[in-house]
This record gives C-alpha cells, structure tokens and sequence, in this order.
C-alpha cells in the first residue's frame, strides 16, 4: 500500500458476529482482493488511489465484507467468467487468484461476486453466514 500511494479506509460494522472458518484462507481471499484493487489503480492519480475495506450485517443472520477501489473497474466480460481458472485481464496475471479466492468462499458457505461502482472503480462483496455472539462472551 504505502509504496504504491494507496490510502486504505475502514468501515467496519459496529456488531461482532462469529464467521466459522479458516483464518488463514479467510485472510488470502482479503489480501488478493487488496492487491487486484491496487493493480486496477495503477493508471489513477496517486491522490485518488482508495481501497475501502468495508462490513455490515446482511439478512438472515449473515455478514458481509466489500473491498471497494476507484481504479479503472471490471471490463465488459461476464461476471462468472472473472471466477474462471485462467481468465484474467491482467498483462502480469495467471488468472488463478479469483478462481481461488472463489473456492475458498463456497467451502465456507458463502458467495462472492464483482461489479463496477456507479462513481468508478470496483466493489467485491463476499456474504458468509454468522452467528451472533453471546453477551457474556463479548
């Protein structure tokens, strides 16, 4: 982030629901979200280079977490095509990450999907099922 002039926000929902996973995968699919948002801002003025790392709770006792960019978006392909292993829009890419970062998602019973953002830029958004945790435990 730092040596790439990226500013990092934060809007985590107040609440503290438990995700039941694998932290270590759960932390890959973040982390490659990140880096495809600071690959796809390469071409933006340093000074607009935003991620924003935002949760909320979601209906039916779910969570959900959006990784947000104001880079140059998705390119008019169809969006399961983006999940597909090998299929990528990067000159550097192996089309690998999404594919992967998919599979984690739907082990642990959850959804991801991409689209643009109205005002530019791209926003993921993963759902996972939670459950909420008990007061005494808080």
């Amino acid at each position: 982030l730092i040596s790439r002039r990226v500013t990092i926000e934060t809007d985590l929902a107040t609440s503290r629901p438990i995700v039941h996973g694998d932290s270590v995968q759960l932390q890959q699919v973040l982390l490659n979200l990140i880096i495809n948002s600071m690959d796809a801002m390469v071409s933006t003025p340093a000074s607009q280079r935003r991620v924003q790392v935002r949760t909320r709770d979601a209906p039916n006792g779910a969570v959900e977490l959006l990784v947000s960019d104001s880079g140059c978006g998705i390119s008019n392909v169809d969006g399961k095509r983006l999940f597909t292993p090998f299929y990528t829009t990067k000159d550097h890419g192996l089309g690998l990450g999404l594919t992967i970062c998919s599979s984690i998602i739907r082990k642990h019973g959850g959804t991801i999907n991409l689209q643009n953002n109205e005002a530019g830029g791209a926003t993921a958004k993963i759902t996972l099922s939670a459950r909420p945790m008990l007061m005494a435990a808080q």
